[in-house]
């Protein structure tokens, strides 16, 4: 940007054409720069035009939203209209209890009448937006996971009025931490003659390389197709990550690994 101000300049004051000078004007090289991930892109997008076009943070965590949220912001549109034909008292333990998973923009940083800290913010999912306010005592609760930018689930209070409906939340959590969470059983599809015994001792010190609470099943496929599933001892429980789906889909081949 410099050089290129730099140019714009010389045009200006005509130095070029008086002195002769500026050669071939070709730019100085750029210094490499690591290549953006997935995430990285996405927020950009999102940064520069307001939306996503080329994906949406949350498709990675299709499979699993249901078993971690209880809505959507399009289902939530529903319950609000109902809510707001329902009598209400106004007590907080009056609010229907939510929870859904989105990503965070359009946040603001308020202060209370008292001097306290606290968020407002927009929660987007595939199907919109709902507006979040998080308390003084949620927002130093949960402040990392607020400004992180990742995926995360809110639950809270459904909040509606004539004009608007928020989200009081009371919990905010990464989305991938509830997934992982939420998750139980990790299986394996092993083809027993693409990994030999070899293979196998491979893929045992793999998963002892990545310990954690979820119940791990083999299905040992052989060359007829035919299968037997091996429940793994107790000692071979391992976690939920996306570290332990790129180990063993590099060993196994892509879609070896479901959770369940």
């Amino acid at each position: 940007m410099r050089w290129a101000a730099s140019r714009a300049e010389e045009r200006a004051s005509q130095q070029i054409g008086l002195f002769g000078a500026g050669g071939d004007g070709a730019p100085p090289p750029l210094a490499a720069q690591a290549a953006w991930g997935p995430d990285e892109e996405l927020h950009a997008e999102h940064e520069t035009i307001g939306f996503f076009i080329t994906g949406h943070p949350l498709d990675r965590y299709l499979k699993d939203l249901k078993r971690v949220t209880g809505t959507t912001t399009a289902t939530l549109r529903q319950r609000s209209a109902d809510t707001s034909a329902a009598p209400r008292n106004g007590r907080p333990d009056a609010r229907p209890r939510v929870s859904l998973g989105g990503v965070i923009h359009t946040l603001r940083l308020k202060n209370s009448k008292k001097g306290d800290r606290y968020a407002t913010f927009l929660l987007e999912d595939k199907e919109g937006v709902i507006e979040v306010i998080a308390w003084p005592d949620t927002y130093r609760k949960h402040e990392t996971i607020i400004q992180s930018g990742a995926p995360v689930v809110v639950a809270g209070g459904l909040e509606v009025s004539d004009d608007r409906r928020q989200v009081i939340a009371e919990e905010i959590t990464p989305l991938a931490r509830a997934c992982a969470d939420a998750i139980r059983q990790v299986h394996l599809r092993v083809p027993l003659e693409r990994l030999g015994r070899d293979g196998l001792a491979t893929l045992r010190a793999l998963l002892a390389a990545h310990p954690g609470t979820c119940e791990a099943f083999l299905h040992l496929v052989g060359p007829d197709e035919s299968e037997t599933v091996l429940a793994l001892p107790t000692a071979l429980r391992v976690a939920a990550t996306g570290e332990i789906v790129n180990a063993v889909e590099g060993l196994l081949g892509g879609g070896a690994l479901t959770f369940r």
